[in-house]
């Protein structure tokens, strides 16, 4: 079974279940195995881990062999994203977390896990970044206009957010706002907005139980297989095997 939680910057999971083939996408994702050690193959290498950061764009897969683990796939662009970069990653491939006296602890806790009690999931996750001396409250310094277009993309309506439209609210062209964004937050804009309309499909998919083809149209793209081949790219599986099985969390975290 799949536990799928979506936060304000992150889309997260408990899982035992994870097979994705190679892919890459622009978000960080962090693997925390909560039972032993677990190989990912990150740039063509195969490494051993018990928790693993992984940076953007670089390609990766992972068959979690029924090895139970909490993955998470954060925003670049956050608060969270930006310090995750900056203290760990830098240019790097990954970055290998050691088992803290509170990383055991953490890992230990999962194992009491009640899943009829969703606030859990938010205490974990809050831990999580604590033991990761990760402060939520900071805010990344932006360009005031890349600000409005974070804050109009995040607080969009499903599907309704374009670059066009962006330009237009920030009074840029499009191809000067691209450079812009790329420049602050070292992510393109499009490819930005494509993870957008991913999410917002698997929110239709997966939070309101929508069939595939509603999801994909409701989030914007062309059809259903332009939704298929995005999800097998971005996060290498299909959308079909991420909603068989999952359940929707409906929980409050960054």
């Amino acid at each position: 079974m799949n536990y799928i939680l979506f936060g304000k910057d992150s889309i997260a999971s408990f899982s035992n279940t994870t097979k994705a083939e190679s892919h890459k996408h622009w978000m960080l994702q962090l693997f925390l195995s909560l039972d032993g050690e677990m190989i990912i193959e990150v740039s063509g290498k195969p490494i051993s881990f018990e928790c693993i950061i992984i940076n953007s764009n670089r390609v990766h897969k992972i068959d979690s062999a029924q090895t139970s683990h909490f993955t998470m796939l954060l925003d670049n662009t956050s608060t969270i994203g930006k310090q995750l970069k900056k203290v760990y990653l830098q240019n790097k491939d990954y970055h290998l977390f050691h088992a803290s006296a509170n990383m055991v602890a953490l890992k230990n806790s999962f194992k009491k896990l009640d899943t009829m009690k969703i606030l859990y999931y938010e205490i974990f996750i809050q831990r999580l970044f604590q033991t990761l001396n990760i402060n939520t409250c900071v805010k990344p310094n932006y360009d005031s206009r890349i600000h409005t277009a974070l804050k109009a993309i995040s607080t969009s309506q499903k599907g309704e957010i374009s670059l066009q439209s962006l330009a237009h609210l920030v009074a840029l062209s499009k191809s000067r706002l691209s450079h812009l964004f790329k420049a602050e937050t070292g992510t393109p804009l499009k490819s930005y907005l494509l993870l957008h309309r991913l999410r917002d499909a698997y929110s239709y998919l997966l939070e309101y139980r929508y069939d595939i083809t509603t999801s994909a149209m409701k989030a914007g793209f062309d059809s259903p297989s332009h939704f298929a081949a995005t999800s097998k790219k971005i996060t290498g599986m299909s959308a079909s095997n991420i909603s068989k099985d999952s359940v929707f969390l409906k929980v409050s975290f960054h």
